[in-house]
């Protein structure tokens, strides 16, 4: 997060809102501490990018937070899913890569889905643990931090 913000600033006039903005920071350092590279994602991402830097109007389609997490194994995965948690800032959810946000200023939970990549990858497809039977797609992870931090996409 801080090399895109490096780059390109948030608009005073537009500032991230204070849930958003505490889940970006809670995640980033605690992925920073385990020396795992992330990205913002999807939704969130486009909404940062166009409105609060650029000031172009968009309709957010989701309120989750998405985060893609560079990660060497499904072990180093779940370590920060639990640092997470650990943290006091989340609730566990019912499935394994989603947590939400506590936040008294929020009017409700804020989901935030944790989607590693890297080497527990096989043909920008996961299969999550232990059935391997939910499946996502993970095309063009690799690509989105390689682009924001030379060198940190390869786990």
């Amino acid at each position: 997060m801080t090399s895109f913000l490096n780059r390109y600033t948030v608009n005073e006039s537009r500032p991230l809102d204070q849930a958003t903005l505490h889940i970006l920071s809670v995640v980033n350092r605690l992925a920073g501490d385990l020396e795992l590279p992330t990205s913002l994602w999807a939704q969130p991402l486009v909404t940062l990018l166009l409105f609060h830097v650029f000031g172009i109007p968009v309709t957010r389609a989701t309120a989750d937070v998405d985060f893609a997490i560079a990660v060497d194994s499904w072990e180093r995965f779940r370590g920060l899913r639990t640092a997470l948690l650990a943290s006091g800032h989340f609730d566990e959810g019912k499935i394994e890569h989603r947590i939400y946000l506590k936040a008294p200023s929020a009017r409700e939970e804020i989901p935030v889905d944790l989607i590693p990549f890297g080497e527990v990858a096989q043909d920008d497809v996961i299969r999550w643990p232990p059935n391997r039977e939910m499946i996502m797609t993970v095309a063009g992870f690799e690509d989105a931090i390689a682009v924001r931090s030379p060198g940190a996409g390869k786990c």
